[in-house]
């Protein structure tokens, strides 16, 4: 009896799983069984069954413990909101040649938040173009910048 057990491959189970295991042996033990039996029984973390039996005990509901809680879709930290696109699209139309780093003043966020709008949520992507040895001028690539290149400078196919 022993060999099968030998030869049985450890299951990795899922977190839902764990907690049914933990609600399963406080329901029908009626909570009077100590965190260190569950572990030693189940092999579940003590951390896991600690949780487990908090939550269990604050709503009362073996299924609610068992299932993941909903999380709101999302943060209240997120700027990259459609508006906040739309403000940058709007700015970079009015004038393209503006930098990212005025643009996130303005907005009062971060450069990084607005380079990433830019080249994630727009696909614009920004450069610097050398007018002299030491003058730089920044401009972004947007569709209205494009197309004024393309009338500037019509490429003829094969050449």
């Amino acid at each position: 009896m022993d060999d099968v057990y030998e030869e049985l491959e450890p299951i990795q189970f899922t977190e839902a799983e764990r907690r049914c295991a933990a609600v399963m042996c406080l329901v029908n033990n009626s909570g009077e069984i100590t965190n260190r039996e569950i572990q030693n029984a189940t092999g579940i973390t003590m951390k896991t069954i600690q949780r487990t039996r908090k939550s269990l005990e604050e709503s009362k509901d073996p299924r609610g413990t068992i299932e993941r809680k909903e999380r709101p879709e999302l943060s209240a930290r997120k700027k990259r909101s459609t508006k906040f696109v739309d403000r940058v699209r709007d700015m970079v139309v009015v004038d393209p040649s503006r930098s990212i780093r005025s643009m996130a003043e303005e907005l009062d966020v971060a450069p990084n938040t607005v380079k990433s709008c830019l080249n994630t949520d727009l696909n614009y992507k920004s450069y610097k173009s050398y007018k002299s040895y030491k003058m730089q001028m920044g401009q972004i690539l947007c569709p209205a910048v494009k197309n004024r290149r393309i009338i500037k400078n019509p490429q003829q196919p094969g050449s």
